[in-house]
């Protein structure tokens, strides 16, 4: 069957059983499955993470884990990009910010301002508006911890907080944004990433990275802060930007804050 049949034929499956169930679609309106992986005791045989820690045979694997800063929080400005870009935090006054601020963190919007500016000194109060804490970063720390704490191996953690100035930085660092980065080819994605020197640098430093874990279980870098692995004690996580820098537990107390878990 020519790929592009069953995969039309796949996406009405999805929509139809969708509707029939009143499952709301992950992205957009309506109602809509998703394909995921099925434990079937075969080619999968158990769940490969839980919150007690890994299956049997992944224990002595090296981990490359992280998030991006920003993930699902700004969708709502890519939904229509084109619209969004004269609505993002550099569009806004200091004082359209803080009241944007307030009516999400509440009487917590100085302390999130506080705490989010230690984390990411680089970035403006603004930004501080979307930060994702519960989607994507919290389970991401889960599975560090659950893997760090086995000890058999080691995990290397990351945020990617890069955000291109294509639009006014509508895109910000949206879910996936780093994989250009990862794979040496944001001229591919020219679109969002800008294809600048900056982008470049960083691409140079990140697909680096990764082909070092590949070959050596290690992703430290030349000329970089040496990547230390992650331990729920330590907290060493290698921050992704402009500046490339290895911190620990930098955004603990942001996260225990918006979310309650305690990294």
């Amino acid at each position: 069957m020519p790929y592009d049949s069953l995969a039309a034929a796949g996406d009405r499956a999805l929509v139809e059983d969708g509707e029939e169930f009143q499952i709301p679609a992950a992205l957009g309106g309506g109602y809509s499955l998703s394909w995921e992986p099925v434990i079937d005791g075969d080619f999968l045989p158990v769940d490969p993470v839980s919150e007690d820690g890994f299956a049997p045979g992944a224990e002595d694997i090296p981990l490359l884990i992280g998030s991006n800063l920003t993930e699902w929080e700004a969708f709502g400005l890519l939904a229509n990009p084109v619209l969004g870009q004269f609505d993002t935090p550099r569009t806004w006054s200091d004082e359209e910010a803080w009241s944007r601020l307030r009516e999400k963190y509440g009487e917590d919007a100085e302390e999130v301002v506080r705490l989010f500016m230690e984390a990411y000194p680089d970035k403006s109060v603004a930004d501080a508006y979307y930060i994702d804490s519960s989607v994507i970063r919290v389970p991401m720390l889960k599975i560090m911890n659950a893997k760090a704490g086995s000890g058999e191996a080691p995990v290397y953690a990351y945020v990617f907080s890069w955000g291109s100035d294509v639009m006014n930085g509508v895109f910000s660092s949206y879910h996936t944004s780093e994989i250009p980065f990862v794979f040496y080819n944001i001229d591919k994605a020219d679109s969002t990433t800008g294809g600048g020197a900056d982008a470049w640098a960083l691409s140079d430093v990140m697909s680096q990275a990764w082909i070092n874990f590949a070959r050596t279980g290690n992703p430290s870098v030349d000329g970089q802060d040496a990547w230390e692995p992650y331990t729920r004690e330590g907290g060493a996580t290698m921050v992704f930007d402009n500046d490339v820098r290895l911190v620990h537990h930098h955004d603990a107390e942001l996260i225990r804050l918006l979310s309650g878990y305690e990294a």
